[in-house]
């Protein structure tokens, strides 16, 4: 029987462990790094691992093809001649996005896990030709894989010109990044950083183009502006900063309210002054709130600032006491304060 090296992200680690059962179900022994830790100990072990099996499976999906790691582990087993045998554990990825290694090859689908499909893989298994014979020299180990964005970085700040071959291969793992929540961000910088080479080639420069003007760069770039103000993606206030300004708000329309109905010594112009402030800062900073108080709408809370002023002049101008004037603003603002902290709540 063969010994066969699993190779796949960690993301599918459910799906690959039903794949191993059945493979080692079959006779076959397996190995896989599930219980190595990272290091360049355990790279080494991983490549003495593919030196030494007669079989490479590559577990298939949309995240072994963007696994950095997957991808130097397969071009090493193709360096040293092994059979390379794809094996499709989901079904989210599109022929688009197989090299042309792959595309060579026929992938059994295993995503449905059923006695046809173990059948198919185990008449594969044992047809399979293979050699245990290594080339000699041996071809150069590649360098223990450091993340993707990372060797991005790398490579762009490297002074050596760099190669057509170079500069597309840098812009479609710009755009696997990119696609990616976890590294679209970091993606998004690399990409204007990489426009700003002056070695870039015409069609390459034109993709990047297109790159920074499409939608998703631009949400990219929002949601990293809202995430640096202190929000989530989305625009969505954070919790604390949500908490925070609920409390504020709710301190100052009390303050407000109590000034307005223990006003009574004061003179005319100091309660006008003081309902008008009040009331303008409170219809601002609820018109603020529901656009999260980014830069790019505070204009909408100077609006509403002006509009709560207005409104104030109306409603004491109309009021025939102070009892009056609080029943007539307390009513509507309470009923608007309840609705922007039930709303601020459940978007949080």
């Amino acid at each position: 029987m063969a010994r066969i090296f699993i190779c796949y992200s960690r993301k599918n680690a459910e799906d690959i462990n039903l794949l191993i059962h059945d493979i080692e179900e079959l006779g076959h022994r397996v190995w896989y790094d599930q219980e190595l830790s990272g290091g360049q100990s355990w790279w080494d072990h991983v490549l003495e691992e593919i030196r030494r099996c007669n079989i490479f499976v590559f577990a298939l999906s949309q995240d072994s093809l963007n696994s950095y790691a997957c991808k130097l582990e397969r071009e090493y087993a193709g360096a040293l001649g092994k059979t390379i045998f794809p094996v499709a554990t989901k079904n989210d990825y599109s022929l688009y996005s197989l090299t042309p290694d792959l595309l060579k090859l026929q992938v059994i689908n295993y995503n449905q896990r059923d006695i046809d499909t173990a059948i198919k893989l185990a008449k594969s298994l044992c047809n399979i030709s293979f050699t245990d014979t290594l080339p000699d020299p041996l071809p150069t180990p590649p360098d223990m894989p450091l993340p993707l964005v990372t060797y991005i970085y790398n490579k762009l700040e490297s002074p050596s010109t760099l190669s057509n071959e170079d500069q597309s291969t840098l812009l479609i793992d710009l755009k696997k990044s990119l696609g990616h929540s976890d590294t679209a961000i970091d993606a998004t910088n690399l990409i204007n950083k990489f426009r700003k080479r002056k070695d870039l080639s015409g069609s390459v420069a034109a993709e990047l183009d297109d790159v920074i003007a499409s939608d998703a760069y631009r949400e990219i770039r929002e949601k990293a502006h809202s995430q640096h103000k202190g929000t989530t993606a989305g625009g969505t206030p954070s919790f604390s900063m949500t908490y925070k300004s609920i409390l504020f708000w709710i301190i100052l329309y009390l303050t407000m309210i109590t000034t307005i109905a223990m006003a009574d010594s004061d003179p005319f112009e100091v309660r006008l002054f003081m309902f008008i402030l009040g009331a303008s800062i409170f219809f601002g900073s609820i018109t603020g709130s529901l656009f999260t108080l980014t830069k790019k709408y505070l204009y909408l809370a100077l609006v509403g600032a002006f509009i709560g002023f207005v409104f104030s002049l109306i409603i004491f101008s109309g009021a025939s006491s102070l009892l009056t004037l609080a029943i007539v603003y307390g009513i509507p603002g309470g009923i608007i304060m309840m609705g922007v902290l039930l709303r601020l709540i459940e978007r949080n």
